[in-house]
């Protein structure tokens, strides 16, 4: 099966040498897809069994269970790992899994393995953190290298970690220490924290530290937000979203703190650059620091990359909005399902076809 797919896709994209990000996708007849900038590409009759999309290669489990990788700069289909594969994470270009007690992570064209025993592990998008039960330590690989964050032993329910795209922070429970790593270093945020109320972003994190202080950590430092815990808090690419014992939403970004509501909302999400919130009933976003309307209806499926926001409206026809700028990408609607892949959304036609539109172009494949 490997040397079919390599023939195919390397004959389809021979002259086509573009590192663009592919987005993969599977047919009502069982076809596996992928488009790439406005050129589709069958890469197999049968679909996967599962798709891992993100930038760089489009990596899928195959029906045999191996998990294989397509290499949008290579241009070639290659196996990564043999069955079994069990547990696949993916966050931007990093790809780790497990394989029996074993950790590996796929990163630059290559396969490094981290653990002989793992345990739990997440993925950011510039690192891997993981409990190594061997060695009973808390570790993270990072630009290539493993680095050790702190002995855990072996408690009860192994360490308490949480990360953001280049953040980590552990929590010591029996010391009562809040440790944060980021971009290699390590920092000691609070060494009297019995309990841990924390959240990770893209360089900063934020946590109520053993005084009830709400605190934020970024490029600058540490800054108080608040002399109390807030009712929730989350935290993502340069931003901090959350709601004071008042239930006003505020957002930390840039050093600075405004009040997006005067009431509670109903709810509140941050993604990446982006806060989405809901109040009266209304959908609504932080643009510059003032709270905008996206619509008057709760979308039933919404997606955020970066600063863009993905939607399906109330005839579900499929809008996005990128500074606070609404366009519609659909003219019609009864649209099911849509996916966002980098700049590109993927969403299926009402007889099977599937559509790509990108910068205002739209590609179909029946």
């Amino acid at each position: 099966m490997i040397r079919a797919l390599q023939l195919l896709f390397l004959i389809a994209l021979a002259s086509h040498g573009r590192a663009q990000q592919l987005v993969p996708f599977s047919m009502p007849d069982g076809r596996f897809v992928a488009w790439d900038q406005g050129r589709f590409e069958v890469l197999a009759e049968e679909a996967p069994r599962a798709i891992y999309p993100g930038p760089g290669p489009v990596v899928f489990l195959d029906h045999q269970e191996g998990l294989m990788a397509v290499e949008d700069e290579l241009r070639k289909v290659r196996s990564l790992q043999r069955p079994p594969v069990d547990t696949v994470l993916r966050s931007g270009r990093l790809v780790a899994w497990r394989s029996g007690d074993s950790l590996k992570v796929h990163a630059g064209g290559r396969v490094h393995v981290l653990a002989g025993q793992a345990g739990r592990f997440t993925v950011g998008d510039s690192l891997v953190v993981f409990h190594d039960k061997a060695d009973a330590q808390l570790k993270v690989w990072w630009r290539g290298g493993v680095q050790v964050v702190a002995e855990v032993g072996r408690e009860a329910g192994g360490p308490q970690w949480v990360n953001g795209s280049n953040t980590l922070l552990f929590h010591d429970r029996s010391a009562g220490r809040l440790v944060l790593f980021h971009r290699g270093g390590l920092h000691l945020l609070c060494d009297d924290c019995p309990n841990a109320r924390v959240a990770a972003g893209g360089d900063l994190v934020a946590y109520v530290d053993g005084q009830e202080r709400f605190q934020v950590w970024d490029h600058r430092g540490v800054q108080e937000l608040s002399g109390a815990p807030p009712r929730q808090f989350q935290a993502g690419l340069g931003l901090v979203g959350f709601t004071d014992l008042a239930g006003r939403l505020r957002v930390y970004r840039d050093g600075e703190v405004v009040t997006l509501t005067d009431t509670m909302p109903s709810m509140f999400r941050v993604s990446d650059s982006t806060l989405v919130f809901v109040e009266r009933g209304a959908w609504r976003t932080e643009v510059g620091g003032s709270s905008l309307t996206l619509s008057e209806h709760i979308p039933e499926h919404w997606e955020v990359r970066g600063g863009t926001i993905t939607w399906l409206d109330l005839d579900r026809g499929i809008r996005r909005s990128t500074g606070g700028r609404v366009v519609r990408l659909t003219k019609d609607g009864a649209y099911p399902w849509f996916e966002v892949h980098g700049q590109a959304v993927l969403f299926p036609g009402h007889r099977g076809e599937r559509f790509i539109w990108q910068d205002g172009r739209t590609d179909v494949f029946y």
